[in-house]
């Protein structure tokens, strides 16, 4: 069974690890890093923002993806005005392993239901991302909405939206009592 946890400072080295992964894959295939991948290390080892959770899907010991989690800042680059007056619970800093990197039809639905089950839930899940693929990934495959592509920096930004429902993944995702706990605590993610 798959496992939803908080990433701490102990699991820093498969962090590392999968991170480094996923960076080759990306030279590999002639696509500039960003600064992501530092970020949610230093949320990992650090936890400076306790409003802004790293998140790992572990399977058998191994983990395959990391994110973060927060709830949507006043003022997200690219969103509406109308658009930052609706609760949201924003996903950035993602990184899958090359050998996994399917996993989003699987933590998209994991995400809808957590938001869903928050204590005072959001309207949307959302995300900006660097690379078409990965945009018509997200949409076609996993069910996001593309609400609109962003031009201006050194290459356009995507966008995304989905809507928090409750469903059923809790059968093939366990999210364990310690991400229960860090979530629950005074309107944290």
């Amino acid at each position: 069974m798959y496992a939803m946890r908080v990433l701490t400072s102990k699991h820093w080295p498969s962090l590392d690890l999968l991170i480094q992964a996923r960076q080759k894959l990306q030279l590999d295939r002639g696509h500039a890093l960003s600064g992501e991948a530092a970020a949610l290390v230093d949320l990992a080892r650090l936890m400076p923002d306790p409003g802004m959770l790293p998140i790992g899907l572990w399977d058998d010991g191994n983990l395959l993806a990391a994110f973060a989690l927060e709830r949507a800042v006043p003022v997200m680059p690219g969103w509406t005005e109308q658009e930052h007056t609706e609760p949201s619970l924003l996903v950035s800093c993602a990184h899958a392993h090359p050998d996994h990197e399917r996993l989003f039809r699987l933590i998209t639905p994991w995400l809808c239901d957590y938001a869903a089950r928050l204590d005072d839930p959001p309207v949307w899940v959302r995300c900006t991302v660097r690379t078409p693929e990965i945009a018509a990934y997200l949409h076609e495959a996993c069910g996001w909405h593309l609400i609109r592509t962003l031009h201006g920096w050194d290459r356009p930004r995507y966008l995304l939206q989905c809507s928090p429902q409750r469903n059923s993944i809790s059968s093939l995702i366990h999210s364990g009592d310690l991400l229960a706990a860090a979530c629950a605590k005074g309107g944290t993610v």
